[in-house]
């Protein structure tokens, strides 16, 4: 037998033997840089990162609401935690496998609303009355509820409509209406004009001498002012303007 000949074929098989033994190495150790997720209903994206001594990491386990990739070198978990339309608590777990080893994620997402928004921002509402539709905005799926002045403003779905009487002051009205959706309240602001006389500034009088006392000042006539009254609003102060 040439011996000569045989070893390089010995060799090469060693060498076979080594990296097969080498390929089938198993992962000793799996951890992450962050073992918790928790987000709110809106959901949230980013990336955890992996260490490893395995050749690869896949994801043996993930809800459906979450969408989740490893990076070709393995090192990088990215996620995306999509909206809650569920309505409830959603509590689950991302597992990571390396070899016979895994490593679980623990994600925790709340269905509650995070912000209200309104369209318009504010409302304003003439002094002769009148009403008007508030579009509401939230991430939430949640009932829409009113308080404080509640008896001029009604929820229809995501709508608010609110409605006022004619204004017989000479003072403008403001109101706040909380809006309430799940544990969020914001408030939101409505202005009625007023309906002074813009003829006498809701004195009730011109700058004109009485013609009735001269200027005098009789009670009867004038008020002790010595002024005529007001020919705009015949002396109430208040027009339908």
């Amino acid at each position: 037998m040439n011996f000569m000949k045989a070893k390089p074929i010995l060799i090469l098989s060693v060498l076979s033997l080594i990296m097969g033994i080498t390929s089938c190495k198993k992962a000793t150790f799996l951890k992450v840089d962050n073992d918790t997720i928790r987000t709110t209903i809106r959901g949230t994206e980013g990336d955890i990162k992996i260490e490893t001594d395995g050749r690869k990491v896949e994801v043996a386990h993930a809800p459906q609401w979450i969408k989740t990739t490893v990076s070709e070198d393995n090192d990088t978990l990215h996620y995306v935690v999509e909206l809650n339309t569920d309505r409830q608590l959603r509590e689950d777990s991302i597992v990571l496998k390396s070899s016979d080893l895994t490593c679980a994620i623990l994600v925790s997402q709340t269905f509650k609303a995070t912000y209200i928004k309104f369209s318009p921002e504010e409302v304003t509402i003439p002094s002769k009355g009148g009403s008007v539709e508030v579009m509401v905005e939230t991430d939430s799926e949640g009932t829409i509820s009113t308080s404080d002045h509640s008896t001029i403003a009604s929820v229809e779905g995501k709508k608010i409509i609110v409605t006022l009487p004619k204004n017989i002051g000479t003072r403008n009205n403001v109101y706040s209406i909380k809006v309430t959706c799940d544990d969020i309240t914001e408030e939101l602001k409505v202005t009625q004009g007023n309906s002074k006389c813009r003829a006498c500034n809701g004195t009730g009088f011109s700058n004109r001498v009485c013609p009735e006392c001269n200027g005098v000042g009789l009670h009867y006539c004038c008020q002790y002012t010595g002024k005529a009254i007001c020919n705009v609003c015949g002396g109430s102060g208040i027009t339908d303007n």
